[in-house]
C-alpha cells in the first residue's frame, strides 16, 4: 500500500505556489482525520501536497490533494486545464469509467469530477480551477463507497479550506 502511495505522489510534480487559492501553504489546512472511512489515516503534509493515507484499512484507501499548476495555467508538459480535461476524456473509452466528466464548482473555483475503476481500484478524481491555478483532489479506494465518501469529506473540508479559506 505504501509503494501505491509513493508511486502517486512521485508521479504528480511539484509546482509553484499559487496566489488564486485562500491557502496557499497546504500546511495550515486543518485535517479531521476522524470523519474519514475505514480506519487510521496518516497525514504526509507539504506546501503544494496533503496525502492521507490509511494505515489499517481493509485494501488502500489514499487521498491526494495537490497544486497541479501555477500561475501560467500551464502544468509541467505545458498542458492546460483544458487540455488535461480532453486527455482525461479519452478516458471513457476504455470502460468502467462514469463518463463524461461532471462539472463541480466550490466557492469560486469550477472544475469536473471523474470517477472509474482500475485494477480493482476505484479512482475518483475532482479538478478545480481558480485565476490560473488548479487543485487536484483523487481519491483511491478498494471500495467505491469508502472512494466517494472520502471524496465528499475532501472536497467539503480541505479543499474548502484551500479554496476559500474556510
Amino acid at each position: 500500500m505504501r509503494f501505491l502511495l509513493a508511486m502517486m505522489v512521485a508521479w504528480l510534480p511539484n509546482f509553484a505556489q499559487g496566489q488564486g487559492f485562500a491557502i496557499e501553504d497546504f500546511k495550515q489546512v486543518v485535517i479531521d482525520v476522524a470523519a474519514f472511512e475505514g480506519g487510521s489515516y496518516d497525514i504526509t503534509s507539504r506546501n503544494w501536497q496533503i496525502a492521507l493515507e490509511c494505515s489499517d484499512c481493509d485494501g488502500i484507501a489514499t487521498v491526494l490533494i495537490q497544486r497541479e499548476m501555477s500561475h501560467d495555467n500551464k502544468d509541467s508538459r505545458g498542458n492546460t486545464s483544458d487540455g488535461i480535461l480532453v486527455g482525461t476524456k479519452k478516458l471513457c473509452s476504455l470502460g468502467n469509467v462514469i463518463c463524461p466528466p461532471s462539472q463541480i464548482e466550490l466557492g469560486k473555483a469550477r472544475g469536473w469530477m471523474l470517477s472509474f475503476v482500475l485494477r480493482q481500484i476505484y479512482i475518483s478524481t475532482v479538478v478545480l480551477s481558480l485565476d490560473g491555478d488548479v487543485l487536484s483532489i483523487r481519491t483511491f479506494s478498494s471500495s467505491s463507497v469508502q472512494s466517494d465518501h472520502n471524496m465528499r469529506l475532501a472536497l467539503r473540508h480541505i479543499a474548502a479550506q484551500i479554496v476559500e479559506g474556510k
